[in-house]
């Protein structure tokens, strides 16, 4: 397979677009081979020009800001080593996340690697993709395959907060890299005022990857939306 899916920003964008409509794939006509949900995550894996792309869904839109994805929003710790009872992530390697996101990351964690391991072969290349609350479960999935010696071959993200330390920043930047791909992180809005506010928080947190940022029309909020990154995104090459 060729790299063309690479350099296609706007079909990416679908497929996390896709994420948020699991009976409607938005008009990519893809095969959606497995979802794996629990009450507040979701994530889907679509099979598609010979590639895995597992998209998450960002915050579930409920009316309460107490919802159980806003207080994982919120939970801004870092998460240590003594936290990973999970034992799929070592931090020791790759540095420190999220607590928040960390655990909605774990929620589905398993069936996820679960499902990647049954469905890629060696000439099988990964995308992970996701919106907001989305962005970082795509790259710590990243580190989770990462450590199960499951290449991933890029990661996009959209309107994705600052989730980690300086340490995962570096690791993951350059593992992408290092086999000649890239993670990019898209932010909508030119002009600092009217910028998608999510990518800025939390202020002492970082995220790896290339920051891209779109020339967005709206306000802050308007360019936050999933829907305007596909506007904004469609027919790029």
């Amino acid at each position: 397979m060729s790299n063309s899916i690479t350099m296609n920003p706007g079909k990416l964008a679908r497929f996390a677009q896709a994420a948020y409509h699991p009976d409607d794939d938005g008009g990519i006509h893809d095969r959606r081979v497995a979802e794996i949900a629990s009450e507040t995550e979701y994530a889907a894996i679509h099979q598609y020009d010979n590639a895995l792309i597992i998209s998450f869904r960002g915050t579930d839109e409920k009316p309460v800001p107490w919802s159980k994805d806003w207080q994982r929003n919120l939970d801004i710790r870092f998460t240590d080593s003594d936290d990973n009872v999970h034992a799929l992530m070592t931090f020791d390697d790759h540095g420190r996340v999220h607590e928040g996101f960390y655990n909605a990351t774990m929620d589905i964690a398993v069936p996820l690697l679960q499902q990647v391991r049954r469905r890629r072969t060696h000439r099988r290349y990964i995308y992970i993709v996701g919106h907001s609350h989305g962005g970082p479960m795509a790259w710590i999935t990243a580190a989770i395959l990462r450590d199960a010696e499951i290449i991933t071959h890029v990661v996009c993200t959209y309107g994705c907060p600052n989730f980690c330390d300086q340490t995962f920043a570096a690791n993951h930047h350059h593992a992408l890299r290092y086999i000649g791909f890239r993670g990019i992180n898209y932010q909508a809005g030119r002009w600092p005022g009217w910028r998608d506010p999510v990518c800025h928080y939390p202020r002492l947190m970082r995220r790896p990857g290339d920051d891209v940022v779109l020339p967005g029309r709206f306000g802050p909020l308007h360019n936050h939306s999933m829907d305007n990154y596909v506007r904004l995104l469609d027919g790029r090459k």
